[in-house]
């Protein structure tokens, strides 16, 4: 695992476990600085000409800041990270190896192991943690991220209108992040027209799944569906494990 994948997947462990301990209430029990993060957000928003920007303050904290909200709750933590002594030496290694690459310098072959081992462990732990919240989760596989190359992240309350127009020839790419108790293969599809048609697919805990749209999409709301399925015989939606949904309005071609 590359490093700059490891600290985004570490980051996005904690920010779940964060969702899944705390709820909303993690803006005021993390005493962090609110108007700091509306400020980062307003920045992305500033340099991203073109992206949807994430509304969710969560998303523009950093790792010193999602250690300090779980330390500052830790009895409530505990129970998914267990010892505060192994928590505390991991971020420490993790803000190490984070400020390497930073400063255009590279890990070294151990470090780079240890960081990806890191972010396996935690992940895991997440996995687990929410296992016991909701015992699905120990026989299927669940999706931590999934986000259009507009920055739209998909949510679990159903199809995602984007609201973006789109022209006939453009490519639209989903990088696509889930997770499995049990180690299966993940596979994933991108369908489209209806569903009756598979434009990509590829298999693996991280992928990118890419969509040029063509004159069959033309319409307004035209949703493509991403589905995920383990390797393993038995699935939460019986032939598949997770599928959600991405709207768009595509024009008609010039003159059509």
């Amino acid at each position: 695992m590359e490093p700059t994948e490891a600290i985004n997947g570490i980051e996005a462990s904690l920010r779940l476990l964060i969702r899944s301990v705390l709820g909303s209430d993690w803006v005021t029990r993390g005493t962090l600085d609110v108007a700091t993060l509306e400020a980062r957000r307003e920045e992305e928003r500033k340099r991203r000409d073109g992206a949807a920007i994430e509304s969710d303050l969560l998303a523009y904290t950093h790792i010193y800041e999602l250690r300090k909200i779980i330390v500052k709750n830790w009895e409530e933590f505990k129970p998914a990270l267990l010892e505060r002594k192994r928590f505390d030496i991991y971020m420490d290694r993790i803000e190490d190896f984070r400020n390497v690459p930073m400063h255009s310098r590279d890990l070294l072959p151990f470090e780079r192991d240890l960081l990806s081992g890191i972010a396996g462990e935690l992940r895991n732990v997440v996995t687990i943690y929410r296992s016991q919240r909701g015992p699905d989760l120990n026989h299927y596989p669940v999706v931590d991220s999934l986000v259009d190359s507009f920055g739209n992240e998909f949510n679990e309350s159903g199809a995602h209108f984007t609201n973006l127009r789109l022209q006939v020839g453009q490519v639209v790419d989903f990088h696509c992040r889930g997770w499995d108790a049990q180690d299966r293969d993940l596979n994933w599809k991108l369908l489209t027209r209806n569903f009756r048609g598979e434009a990509d697919s590829a298999t693996g805990d991280t992928v990118n799944l890419r969509w040029v749209v063509d004159e069959s999409a033309v319409g307004e709301n035209t949703s493509i569906e991403i589905e995920m399925t383990s390797s393993g015989k038995y699935h939460r939606h019986r032939s598949w494990d997770f599928s959600t949904r991405f709207a768009y309005h595509v024009d008609p071609p010039t003159g059509g």
